[in-house]
């Protein structure tokens, strides 16, 4: 007995050490700490020295752009990488250098071409003027980039390029010379004149496009709807004409046919083939949109005068610019308007177009 046990004495040391190493190389079985190499502290301390420092750079220069209004050379250099804002219109940025990079051009511009008059410049000087009217135009720009996203409406590269093309057409001068003149009056290359100016104004195009289409469609489903019942006529177009024959329900009375082509030439050729009791279709005329409804034809007393027609219309005038100011004013209202040019803070008060502080004071006490 004595002789086995001594034979199993190497095994139970050998399981012992075994568990003995288990033990060691399990965390919750003893105490010991692996150290990070030395190296590893100072990484870190230098990693924290170059975040601290380059928190303080950018504090520093946010100090400097929106209380100093620092503008110029290398010191704006940063606000083009670090994107500070000079304004924020419904939770979207606009670029402290793409409102102070324009400064000089747009000034320049303005002393050859439009200075402003003495009643705003006793109030401001021609740089601050310059600087309010690129600041409302950043502003204006986004919240119609709002009203257009709402509305569905966008802009291609080749809408824009299509725009600029017209706009060299028009001008009656070359690709070349235009280029020349753009780089003249605004220090801008062609692609910058395209998204600085061309841009916006293809979009507010687009939206025009897109809202006269849709008064055309209200005129279209009115006429479907009257003509379930011609005799209605003269009841919708009370409601719904912006004519001035409105309130007689659309009527005109009496009408030869010298006098419709005297005032009415765009829509004479419709009328005269009209049979009594049809509705015309949707005419676009210098008006807007309207429909003729035929009540009476009949020749007239003097064969010189043709026929005499008694009939009624609607019309639908479109007005865009007072639909664009209504919804740029309903932006306004819905997207809070945060101004940072410290020159300019007042405006957020009392309305992005306010001429001078003056008349945000008078404005807002009105």
């Amino acid at each position: 007995m004595t002789d086995n046990m001594t034979e199993l004495h190497p095994q139970h040391e050998a399981v012992r050490s075994e568990i003995a190493e288990a033990k060691l190389s399990d965390p919750e079985h003893h105490d010991l700490k692996q150290l990070p190499p030395p190296h590893i502290h100072w990484l870190k301390r230098i990693g924290l020295g170059l975040i601290g420092l380059v928190l303080l750079v950018v504090i520093v220069f946010a100090i400097g752009y929106l209380r100093f209004s620092w503008q110029k050379g290398i010191l704006l250099q940063p606000a083009k990488i670090l994107s500070y804002p000079v304004a924020i219109v419904g939770g979207t940025w606009l670029s402290y250098y793409d409102y102070q990079v324009d400064v000089p051009n747009v000034k320049q511009y303005i002393e050859r071409n439009s200075p402003p008059d003495a009643s705003v410049t006793r109030q401001m000087s021609v740089d601050v003027y310059t600087r309010k009217i690129i600041l409302n135009k950043m502003i204006g720009e986004e919240i119609i980039n709002k009203i257009a996203k709402a509305e569905g409406v966008s802009v291609s590269e080749s809408d824009i390029q299509a725009s600029y093309d017209s706009y060299v057409q028009q001008s009656g001068t070359s690709a070349a010379e235009i280029e020349t003149y753009i780089k003249t009056l605004y220090n801008w290359s062609v692609a910058e004149f395209k998204q600085k100016l061309v841009k916006p104004q293809a979009i507010q195009e687009a939206l025009a496009k897109a809202y006269f289409a849709e008064v055309k469609k209200q005129v279209e489903q009115l006429r479907n709807s009257i003509a379930t019942d011609p005799k209605t006529f003269g009841d919708v177009a009370k409601k719904e004409s912006n004519d001035p024959s409105a309130s007689n329900g659309g009527l005109l009375e009496a009408m030869n046919t010298a006098a419709l082509k005297t005032n009415y030439a765009d829509s004479i050729t419709a009328i005269e083939t009209l049979k009594v009791g049809e509705i015309s279709a949707v005419l676009e005329t210098s008006r807007g949109y309207e429909i003729v409804y035929l009540e009476k034809r009949v020749a007239a007393a003097k064969k010189a005068d043709g026929e005499m027609f008694t009939l009624r219309r609607l019309v639908k005038t479109p007005g865009f610019n007072t639909w664009l100011q209504d919804q740029v004013n309903a932006e306004i209202k819905k997207n809070r308007v945060i101004l940072f040019e410290p020159r300019f803070r007042w405006m957020a008060d009392c309305g992005i177009l306010t001429k001078t502080e003056q008349d945000c004071t008078t404005t807002s006490a009105n």
